[in-house]
This record gives structure tokens, sequence and C-alpha cells, in this order.
């Protein structure tokens, strides 16, 4: 999924809503259990009151909800927002048993509002008669003391907007706004008013789950004609306050939140204006205590402290800043948690959490850029501080074009197009005069995408539209490329007709010696689909690169989706073709897919790189998208955050920076052998200062042993040191896993792995093994999980996709598991058994399981696991001879939940899956040294 499809699905306001709302409002404390015996009545001027259970509700004269009293509190600010962009207005009402049928219309489509008060509380049913996304928007009352965000902001789980925590960020009012949040708690003297949504919708964008600001909650983007519901659940408070939590914002000092390692971390601590804290002042609090905590991108607390805020300095008219140093331990990326309170209690307590990254000041790349002004930074001042990759400058060619007679200066004609086509020169030299003094700034190459090439660009004139641009600007820019993801809207024939030769054809008269590059379809698979064409018709000879992007799926890695076979295809097919000397550009890419956890994401952005580099394609050939936030997931590489880390790194920005201090002036020359297994990797990179050896496994951990004469030091994916075992003979037993580890080593230096090999599968069905199941889904046998395919999400041009066994009957457990078993034709001695499965983002994974071998007749257990999270798993032991070998399964994840906690929450009451809940296993092997 390229920008072209994600752009069409980001918020936009101005479009009519649709909504299909269902509202519940339960209740928990003792109040719950009175009478209810005439809960409603009618005021024909002023609308409808609904009272019971603890509750008095009011529905006003145009039909939505405007007040709700619990205990005498009002908790509604203003009337219940329902698609505001519609225009509803009330057509008929009916009186029915314990509640209300209110019909609403605009005109042209028709909506209903259902009220009913029930034992378990008050549900409001709205139905939407169209299509579209939907939106509703939640107004508190002033007597809020505090919003309590329950999504989950930590690293190593699922995604903010379907990962919750019992426990939140309490954030003060009126509140700074938040987005991703799903899950909240209203917090009122006394009570507590738990909400969330029922719903599910627009799946690329879950920044749109939820958004919280002032006093008002809501959310966009819902699918329509779905029952959608919002549950306001009242709760007792488990706090005692009485005077409302502080808004604050914690400001780094430094640009992008970057700080250099070993120096003390300041930090300003922002209170707003005087008179917005003026109610402290006036219930005798003159100081409040600032506590924080620092995590590290494990989410293990790696710091914390403590400071007093005086408040007694305030002067009216000034904002109130408060500056704060700290000290954290190591390099790395770190999550802050900063919370306020008054040493009494009597002021709910608030929290803010934010980031920042600790990086070290190497000398030959550009560090921290503190000369910006106004804090303003664009993708390359972003890219000089991750230091590696390239900018893509892309833009709709018919942006800079017209076929509209121009008589102004900034336009000039554009020879031989007919009809007249003009091109926006002075637009244009703005545009290239800033990428080149960036790129020459800061070292950075980039290349021009022209996307979307207008229809009046017949070949003819779109030749003498490429013309026109690279004449003027070929010593600004030297790489072009043609079309972003065409896959979308070209066949192949048309892309090579219409937009590759005549774009190629202009572009190189006008400067023979430039790069053009494409196609740049969305993912390998359609690169391949594209180039399979290209080369039977003889229009390689137009492309001086390949470009392409490699989207894999679900939350995978290059290697578990098969971008590193196809990409191997692709490289053995331009040799093919005498293409050999071109290069490869991967000019977009990203991976929060399916809002997985961003520690996921992060090893996978860097092991791109690393594995980029061993497909031939330069570090500098490469392009994520984007570096700057621009809306969707936080898939990139800047930006994100809320107030206060707007422009600090994400995660993967951060494990990019330290990949890029790690192999600072280096190359990639190789893989140091022997090559141990498909999923363990160790490259090398030489130059600068000494070697580098990168690490890594699939995602399992793997103990490696290694001499190394002139060992220089083993660093891990934040640049801080990992403890390793030193025996005689300059031996170094060191941890790897899927976060990769650089191993430092003097230039040339030896490096001599001591594993084995694991060898060749034994339990391959071209080996003789036999395949058998628990039970078996009709399309996806048994003999499935040991054929060898376990990559690939689908069939490429010339490349088998990948299949998996998958059980007949969902939901294992253990008085019923899934097992799928292996069986020898003859007895083999093993070591190891590996099981490579899916990711648990929209498919089922193991969660609990055991490996198991037969020997001698009887079943031994190997492994037994009870929390897993991931897709390969291996289990190694002292070598034993086995007839068969198998994997048992009592739980699963399925889907973006570990344990399903929150499924009736996110999908409805009846829901207890999001996938088909049925084991899958892509293979299972055995090996033996």
């Amino acid at each position: 999924m390229g920008p072209k499809i994600m752009k069409n699905t980001s918020l936009c306001p101005c479009i009519i809503l649709i909504l299909c709302l269902l509202l519940t409002i339960r209740l928990s404390l003792p109040a719950c259990g009175q009478s209810n015996d005439s809960p409603i009545s009618q005021s024909s001027a002023k609308g409808w009151s609904i009272n019971g259970y603890g509750m008095s509700a009011h529905i006003n004269s145009e039909g939505y909800l405007d007040s709700l009293e619990y205990k005498g509190v009002e908790t509604v600010g203003a009337p219940f927002s329902y698609q505001p962009q519609a225009k509803l207005t009330k057509t008929g009402i009916v009186k029915e048993p314990n509640g209300l049928l209110v019909n609403l219309s605009n005109g042209k489509e028709n909506a209903t509002i259902e009220y009913k008060l029930t034992s378990s509380g008050m549900i409001i049913v709205t139905t939407w008669k169209g299509g579209g996304y939907a939106e509703f928007s939640f107004h508190a009352s002033k007597s809020l003391l505090g919003v309590e965000l329950l999504n989950n902001k930590g690293l190593t789980k699922g995604g903010e907007a379907t990962s919750f925590v019992q426990n939140g960020e309490i954030r003060g009012v009126p509140a700074i706004s938040s987005s991703s949040n799903q899950m909240v708690r209203f917090l009122f003297p006394g009570f507590s008013i738990k909400a969330y949504t029922v719903a599910w919708g627009a799946p690329f964008n879950y920044e749109s789950a939820g958004s919280i600001q002032n006093y008002h909650w809501g959310r966009p983007l819902l699918d329509a004609n779905k029952p959608v519901s919002i549950h306001f659940i009242i709760q007792k408070s488990p706090f005692t306050a009485k005077l409302p939590a502080l808004p604050f914002i914690p400001r780094t000092t430094e640009t992008a939140g970057l700080y250099y390692s070993n120096l003390p971390c300041r930090w300003n601590i922002d209170l707003g204006a005087p008179q917005a804290i003026q109610y402290l002042r006036n219930a005798g609090i003159d100081s409040l205590i600032l506590h924080w905590k620092a995590f590290n991108y494990h989410d293990r607390m790696v710091a914390k402290g403590e400071t007093r805020l005086s408040l007694s300095s305030m002067k009216s008219g000034m904002d109130l800043i408060r500056p704060i140093s700290m000290r954290l331990p190591d390099s790395g990326y770190y999550s802050m948690l900063f919370s306020l309170s008054d040493s009494e209690g009597r002021m709910l307590r608030s929290d803010f959490l934010t980031r920042c990254t600790l990086i070290h000041r190497v000398y030959g790349m550009v560090n921290r850029v503190d000369d910006l002004k106004n804090g303003s930074m664009d993708d390359y001042d972003i890219m000089a501080m991750i230091g590696i990759g390239a900018v893509r400058e892309s833009h709709n060619i018919g942006d800079y074009f017209s076929t509209q007679p121009q008589k102004e200066p900034q336009w000039q004609p554009v020879p031989g197009t007919s009809p007249a086509i003009w091109m926006h020169v002075s637009d244009l030299d703005t545009l290239f005069s800033h990428a080149s003094s960036q790129s020459e700034k800061y070292g950075i190459p980039y290349f021009f995408q022209a996307n979307s090439r207008p229809s009046y660009a017949t070949p003819a004139n779109y030749e003498a539209m490429a013309y026109a641009l690279v004449s003027r600007y070929h010593s600004f820019c030297h790489v072009w490329e043609v079309e972003n993801e065409p896959n979308f809207s070209y066949s192949p024939q048309n892309y090579i007709s219409q937009a590759l030769i005549p774009f190629s054809k202009g572009a190189h008269r006008a400067d023979p010696s430039c790069i053009v590059m494409g196609p740049a379809c969305v993912g390998v698979k359609e690169t391949l689909q594209f180039m399979q064409e290209i080369y039977k018709e003889k229009a390689n000879k137009w492309l001086d690169a390949i470009s392409t992007h490699t989207y894999p799926g679900p939350g995978e890695s290059w290697s578990q989706f098969g971008n590193t076979t196809m990409l191997r295809e692709l490289r053995s097919w331009m040799k093919a073709h005498g293409d050999g000397a071109k290069k490869i550009w991967q000019t977009e890419q990203g991976y929060e897919w399916e809002n997985s956890p961003k520690i996921q994401s992060a090893r996978y952005t860097v092991r791109q790189f690393l594995q980029g580099a061993r497909l031939g394609i330069s570090p500098h050939h490469q392009y994520y998208f984007y570096p700057q936030w621009n809306g969707f997931e936080d898939w990139y590489l800047d930006g994100g955050g809320e107030a206060g880390d707007e422009h600090s790194l994400t995660l993967s920005g951060a494990s990019l920076r330290f990949l890029a201090e790690q192999l600072n002036g280096r190359h990639y020359v190789g893989d140091v052998p022997p090559r141990l297994y498909k999923g363990i990797f160790l490259s090398r990179f030489n130059g600068g200062a000494g070697d580098v050896v990168v690490a890594w496994t699939f995602d399992f951990p793997y103990t490696l042993k290694v001499r190394i004469p002139k060992f220089e030091g083993a660093y891990n994916m934040m640049g801080d040191p990992v403890h390793v075992t030193v025996a005689p003979h300059a031996v170094y037993t060191m941890h790897i896993s899927g976060e990769p580890i650089y191993i430092h080593l003097a230039s040339s230096g030896g490096i001599r792995v001591l594993n084995h090999p694991f060898g060749s599968d034994l339990a391959l069905a071209s080996h003789g093994a036999v395949a058998t199941a628990s039970s078996s889904d009709a399309k996806h046998p048994s003999s499935y999980a040991n054929d060898g395919l376990w990559q690939l999400w689908e069939n490429a041009p010339g490349l088998p996709g990948r299949t998996a066994w998958q059980s007949a009957i969902p939901d294992p457990s253990a008085k019923h598991p899934d097992w799928l078993e292996i069986r020898f034709s003859a007895p083999k001695r093993i070591d190891r058994i590996i099981a490579l499965c899916y990711l648990p983002a929209v498919n089922a994974s193991p969660r609990m399981y055991q490996l198991e071998i037969l020997t001698h007749g009887k079943w031994r257990t190997m492994q037994n696991v009870r929390k897993a999270y991931g897709w390969s798993f291996m289990s190694a032991f002292p070598p034993v001879d086995a007839t068969a070998i198998r994997i048992v399964i009592d739980r699963i994840n399925d889907g973006w939940q570990t344990n399903r906690k929150w499924i009736k929450i996110l999908m409805g009451s009846h829901a207890t899956h999001y996938t088909d809940s049925k084991t899958l296993v892509t293979e299972l092997e055995a090996y033996a040294h």
C-alpha cells in the first residue's frame, strides 16, 4: 500500500461522515440497582428526560443528549455531537417502552437515534442510512478533573489504538491534544466514566481511533453501515482529589529531542500562563512535586527522579516555564514519563509521556543540528541527523505545468507541445534550489519523482515537458524517477509507452548523463511484473537504474515476506538482460502495518537497510516513507508525537541513527562464512577506523561463538555495549536475536565463527518426511508445513508463494490442542527444531506451545513456551535420535492482541477473535550438526 491510497484515507473533516453509532452507559456502582418506575418525561419546549439507576439524562429538542448527571454532578458540557457535517434535523419522535426513537434527516439521507434505559444502563443506538465514514464527539463538563489515557504507549506491545492498560496517563484539563485514544477514563469528583469505542474502520489510519482535546473526546473515520458503539461506564474513582489536574507540557530543549550521551538532559516544564494555575494558589498550594521516570526501548525503567517546582514566583501576564536537568544512563531511545502532584494530594495528579534520544557525537557525521531557525525542520534536516538514506522529492507533474494560457513571468512555454503547455519556473526554481542546497549542505543524495502524469501529457508532450524540466534543472538534480506506484494507475504496457519512454527520451536529450529510474511499484512482486514486460518490450534501455518499493505483509520483515528472494530474482533478471551494472533503488517503505509493536518495526527498519546492502542496494539509495510525520500511523522516522516532542525521532528513526553511527564510513564487503542457517546473518562492513560485523537472526535468540584476535567491542541496536563472555584464545560468546548487534574488530581483522552450520532440513518432504496434523483446513493441508515454501506472501513471477498448514478447528486449548507432526522416513539424530509461523497481526500465531520429539517410542518435550509473541521459534538440545517431531499448540495469538483481552471492546460483545482464529504454521523443521 503506497501513499496514493493512504492519502485518500487520511483525515478529511470537510467530508460528510456517516455513522452507525451505539452509545451505552453502564453503571457499576450500587446506585445502579435503584428502581426505575417512570423513566421518561416530556417537555415540548425543552425535550425529554430519562431518569433511573442513579442517573438523570436529558435529550434536547433536537434529539441529542445534552445532560447526564450522576450523584448530582453534571458530566456533559455540550450536546453530544453526531455527524455535524450532515446537518441533521429532527423529523419525529416515537415513545417506546423505556425509551425514545428519534428520526432525523437532512433532506436527502435519514437517520434514527434510539434511546433506552435498561438495568445495565443507558443505550443510545444511532443508525445512518447512507455510506461513507462517520464521526462522533463527546463533550465533558467543567466538573472534569482530568482525562486518563488508556491506550498503551509502550514500545514492545501492540499499537496504541489496539492495546490498552488498566491505569494510564492522566492529562490535566483542559486537556492538551492527544491522538490514538480509543479508550479513555473521565475523572470526576468521587467517580469516573470509562469510555471506549466498540468499532473498527479506516484500517490504514489508526490515528483516527480517537482524540482528546480540551474537554472533548471523539473519533472520525468509523466504518458506516455497521453497528458502532461507544460505552460510558460509571465507576468508583480511586482518587480523593477535589482540584483538577494541571495540564503541562515537558518540552525538550534540543533539536529533534536529541541529547548527547554522558551529558545532562535538560527539559523545560511548561505550566502555561500563571492565571491558568491561580486555582492552586487560591487553595494554598505554592509548590508542586515533579516526578520523572525514564524507560528504555524495551519499556524497562532505567532512571527516575523528582524535583520541586515553586509556584510562588508567578508573575501576571508571563508564561510559567520551569527548567529541570537529569542524567540518563546510556545512549538510546527513551520514553519519559513526567508527573505533577501536590504533597497533600488535593490536586489530581497529571502525567505526560514524551520521548527523547541520546546519540553519540561522531566525527565525520552530521550530529545534532543546532542552528535551525525557529526549530523548523525539513526532510533533509531530519535525514542528516539520522545519518543514513536518501530524500525523495515526490511531486505531481500537473502542479507545475498547465495547458491554460499564462502571461505572468513565472510561467514559461514548453517548446514543442500541442496544445501549448506552460511550466511554472518560479515554483520549480524554489523547489530545486532548496533541494540542491540542502543536499549539498548535508551530503544527502536526493532524487525527483515525476508523479501523476496529467492526461494532456501525450507521449510527445511528455517528452517535451521532461526535456524542459531536465534542461533547466540538470545542474541541480541528476536522478529522476518516473511515476509513483504505477501499478495502481497503469498497465505495464501503458506505463512504458505513456510515461517511461517519453520522459526518459526527453530527460536524456537534455542531460545524457542523467539517471532515469522506475518503475517504483508498490512492492517487489509488482515491480517484477512490470519489469517482465519492460524486458519483453526491450524498454530497459530507457532505464538507468531500477527502483522499487518494498512494502511487506502485515508487520513482516523483508526476509519473512520474501523481499530478499524477490530482489535476488530481480538482480538475476537484470544480469540476464545486460543490466548487471545498473543500480537498484528502494524508494518507499514502511512497517507500521496493522498497528504492530514499535520495537518490531524498528528492528525491521534497520534490517531493511542491512539486507539492502547485502543485495547491492546502497544505504544512500534507500528512501523511507516518510522522514517526517504526515498524518498516518507512527511508521515515520520523525514526529507523530504530541506537544513537546513533535519533531523527536521515532524508535525507527533512532535505530537508524545508531546504524549510521556504527557503519559510519563503511561499506558492505560480504557475509562471514559459514552460513549457519537461512535465518542467521553475519554481514561484514569495511572501512573507517575498523571493520564491523552485524549479526542478527530471523527473530529467535541464538548463542554465537566467534574467535576474534583483535576484538574491539560489541554494541546493541541503541549503540550501547553488550555483554560478551571471553574464553581463552580470543573466543567470544554473545547472544544475538532479531535486534542486530554490531561487532567491532580491526580493519581486515580475522573473525571465525565456531558454531556449526545447521545442515539441511531433515523434516522436508523431499527427504521422505511425512506431515500429519490434529486437523487440517482443506486448502491448507499438513503437507504444506514441510514443502520448504515459507516466504513470499503470494506468488511472484517465477517464484512460488508461501504455503502453510492451517488447523480446521479454531481456538486450540489445553484440553483440545492443535498439533502438527513430521515423521521421518527413518530415525534421525537431531539437535534442534524450528517452527516458522506468522506474526500476530492478521493471522493467528502460537502463544502457548511445546516442541516435542518422538524418541524410543515416547514423546519428549524439548521446549515448553507459555507466552510467545513472534513468528520464528527454535529449540536447541543435545543430539538425540528421533523418529518424529511435533509442535503442540495450546493457545494462539489472534490478531493484534496477544491475549484477546480487549476484543469485545474493539469489536463488540459477540466478538471472539480478529482473524478466523485457526492455527497457522508455514514450516516445521529439524536439523542436526
